[in-house]
């Protein structure tokens, strides 16, 4: 998702017609990942890492400034940083965000892939327009 359309999701709450509750954007904390991301051009193949392992890639459409506390409220409904998910949260977050065409290619994230579907065909679900995959903390 790009700023306009993140901008777009985040004040309508809908995507493509459908209900969204907040936009979905990388925007990675970190020295080394801003400096980066503030570099990237349109076009550029970046490789993701997750703990010292390639992931996959992203092909760069556009690099974008957010307030992270903007974000928080989108997310959490609040900016509070005595909450501790909150906080944790705010920790994870960049002030630049990137995006564009992206393959990802991580195990956890096709096993999470499958349940989903199981879980689809079980339940007989007909949109599904927001999830939560991750370990709890």
């Amino acid at each position: 998702m790009g700023k306009k359309e993140a901008k777009e999701v985040d004040e309508t709450k809908r995507y493509k017609g459908l209900p969204m509750p907040f936009s979905f954007i990388l925007s990675p904390e970190g020295k080394r990942n801003q400096k980066n991301i503030k570099k990237f051009k349109k076009g550029d193949k970046v490789t993701l890492v997750c703990n010292n392992r390639e992931v996959g890639y992203i092909i760069v459409d556009e690099v974008f400034e957010i307030d992270i506390n903007k974000r928080l409220k989108n997310i959490y409904g609040s900016d509070d940083l005595s909450i501790p998910v909150i906080k944790r949260a705010y920790k994870r977050l960049g002030k630049f965000a990137i995006s564009g065409e992206y393959k990802v290619n991580y195990p956890r994230i096709k096993e999470s892939i499958r349940i989903v579907k199981e879980k689809i065909k079980e339940s007989g679900a007909k949109v599904i327009t927001g999830m939560v995959l991750g370990q709890i903390l």
